[in-house]
């Protein structure tokens, strides 16, 4: 398993369930407490996210719930965000739907994850992101996406 970066992670979470929010801080903060982790509810308070970090994000990631296509759109709104171009983007999601799914890496997401129900499982799932070498293989492939069963058999996997 890779280490952390000696450098703190700065993370941008974009979610419009606040409670799911707190339990990717939380998350975040028993994986490595230097983890800088700011949440946005929604396009608009990106901004004021950004400005709780001590530098821009290094990863941003985005959770996708229902209705699709509303969060789709918000997506690709982020994806343009002049403070976030160029970066890694990641789904969060409850959805197993292919079509979605390959919609989102078609829109340019690194990375795509099914949102565990557990939180020890989120844990792994999002150490196994902050741990990955983005700049060794900038993009994990449509076929590595895991199930969550697969996920959950596992103590530390890469979507």
């Amino acid at each position: 398993m890779a280490a952390l970066p000696k450098r703190y992670l700065s993370i941008l979470y974009i979610d419009t369930d606040l409670d799911d929010c707190q339990l990717v801080e939380d998350a975040f903060k028993e994986i490595d407490s230097r983890i800088q982790v700011a949440t946005a509810d929604e396009y608009a308070t990106i901004g004021t996210a950004l400005e709780k970090l001590a530098h821009d994000p290094d990863l941003v990631i985005v959770a996708i719930n229902r209705p699709f296509e509303n969060e789709i759109d918000r997506l690709v709104k982020c994806q343009a965000h002049a403070k976030l171009k160029g970066l890694p983007f990641c789904v969060l999601s409850s959805t197993t739907v292919a079509s979605i799914i390959d919609q989102v890496y078609n829109l340019g997401a690194r990375s795509f994850m099914i949102k565990p129900a557990n939180f020890n499982t989120l844990k792994s799932l999002l150490k196994s992101v902050v741990t990955y070498n983005w700049s060794v293989d900038p993009q994990l492939k449509r076929e590595d996406f895991l199930s969550t069963e697969r996920l959950a058999a596992s103590s530390f996997s890469v979507l």
